[in-house]
C-alpha cells in the first residue's frame, strides 16, 4: 500500500480506537476534534488536499494522546521529589 495512505489509515484507525466518530465533510477549511450531544467526533475536510488532511488527522490524534494522558492522571516521575522522600 502507498506510505501516504498508511499515514492517513492509521491517524484515522487511532482516532476511531479512541473512541471518536470519523465524519468526512466538506468544511470549507475547517475540521478537527468536538464533542457534542454526548458523543466525541473527528471532522475530516473533504475540500482540503489528501496531505492537508494528513497533517489535520494527524494533529488531532496529538490532541487526543493529551486528551488520553491528563485523563490518566500525572504522571508519577513528574510528581516526585527528586531529593527523594522526606
Amino acid at each position: 500500500m502507498d506510505p501516504i495512505l498508511d499515514r492517513w489509515n492509521q491517524a484515522l484507525k487511532e482516532i476511531r480506537a479512541a473512541g471518536y466518530a470519523v465524519r468526512e465533510e466538506w468544511l470549507d477549511g475547517g475540521g478537527g476534534l468536538c464533542e457534542f450531544g454526548g458523543r466525541k467526533y473527528f471532522f475530516s475536510d473533504q475540500s482540503l488536499s489528501l496531505f492537508e488532511r494528513i497533517d489535520q488527522a494527524e494533529s488531532a490524534l496529538k490532541e487526543v494522546r493529551k486528551i488520553q494522558a491528563s485523563a490518566d492522571g500525572p504522571d508519577p516521575a513528574d510528581t516526585e521529589d527528586p531529593r527523594g522522600p522526606a
